[in-house]
């Protein structure tokens, strides 16, 4: 999709331009094209496998896994939004690069899925949100906050997410 871009800056120079689609063997540099949201988790991809250039971007998908999975992991509405705030905070006060910028806007983002995920499931600083009056009138719109009645369904719960999302990424 930059092909006429190169086209036109090399059109006053001594060169020639040659452009072709790669072989099926042949290794060629992988350019992700992703939103602003979903463009912070190509780190991670990067980290274990990117596609080869025949293949499609699976970091959309793998974006609302990680922060599913990290929400479940931590699951309190109050460690959500202290994350959060820590995160806004030193975006608002520092003026951050590269990784730290990075890590910054990952905290945020899995801070809000760590609140969104404590939120259904009930918890708030380590308490039931029904143990707080003025959370009390939620509970029924707490639709995990079942899971945390048994330790066994909520395993099984997890295990049955895990197992959606192999399968998805296979």
């Amino acid at each position: 999709d930059k092909l006429d871009d190169l086209h036109q800056a090399c059109a006053n120079l001594p060169v020639a331009a040659i452009a072709s689609e790669p072989d099926q063997n042949e290794e060629v540099p992988i350019a992700l094209k992703n939103g602003p949201l979903v463009r912070q988790f190509q780190p991670l991809l990067a980290a274990f496998n990117l596609p080869n250039y025949l293949e499609w971007d699976p970091t959309l998908f793998l974006a609302p896994f990680m922060g599913i999975f990290f929400g479940f992991c931590l699951g309190d509405m109050g460690y959500g939004l202290v994350l959060t705030a820590i995160g806004l905070l030193c975006m608002v006060k520092f003026d951050l690069k590269g990784d730290a910028k990075l890590a910054v806007q990952w905290l945020v983002i899995l801070g809000i899925c760590t609140m969104v995920v404590g939120g259904l499931l009930g918890n708030f600083f380590g308490e039931k949100a029904h143990d707080y009056e003025t959370l009390a009138a939620l509970e029924p719109l707490l639709l995990l906050s079942q899971l945390n009645k048994d330790p066994g369904t909520f395993f099984a719960a997890s295990l049955l997410f895990g197992v959606v999302q192999l399968t998805f990424g296979m």
